[in-house]
């Protein structure tokens, strides 16, 4: 992400959380300026979040369901419906040609991420790590 000076001059710094500052500074801008304000380079090339196995997926699943639990108070967005996951994946399927045994394991994938998800948001399971609860490194930015 770049960010003008001004920008972050006026709306910054960003919410010292473990997880989601950024999200909630860009919230801060579009609230007192609209869409417009931000802008997405189709050209740019990003390596984030890289996910490449499984386990991976189900460690970010957990990472960011617990990151949402402690930061709702902050971020008040509305999480996709099942309808909208559903489409993307299905659209994500299409775009990428999957075959018929590919769209029923990444479908499974998928359903297995939501449940845990769902576990995690709850507090069945945390993610392990120096970002918790009680860590400094959570609370907002005073």
């Amino acid at each position: 992400m770049a960010v003008r000076r001004a920008a972050f001059e006026e709306f910054g710094p960003f919410d010292l959380l473990a997880r989601g500052g950024d999200t909630l500074f860009l919230r801060r801008v579009v609230a007192q300026y609209g869409y417009d304000a931000l802008a997405f380079e189709e050209t740019a090339a990003v390596r984030h979040m890289e996910i490449d196995s499984a386990a991976r997926y189900f460690s970010k699943v957990v990472t960011y369901a617990t990151s949402r639990k402690r930061n709702r108070g902050y971020n008040t967005a509305k999480p996709l419906s099942m309808r909208e996951r559903f489409w993307a994946w299905q659209r994500a399927a299409a775009v990428n040609g999957y075959s018929p045994s590919r769209k029923a394991f990444s479908l499974a994938l998928l359903g297995l991420g939501a449940a845990l998800w769902k576990l995690s948001f709850l507090g069945s399971i945390s993610a392990a790590g120096p970002a918790s609860e009680s860590s400094p490194e959570a609370a907002p930015y005073p």
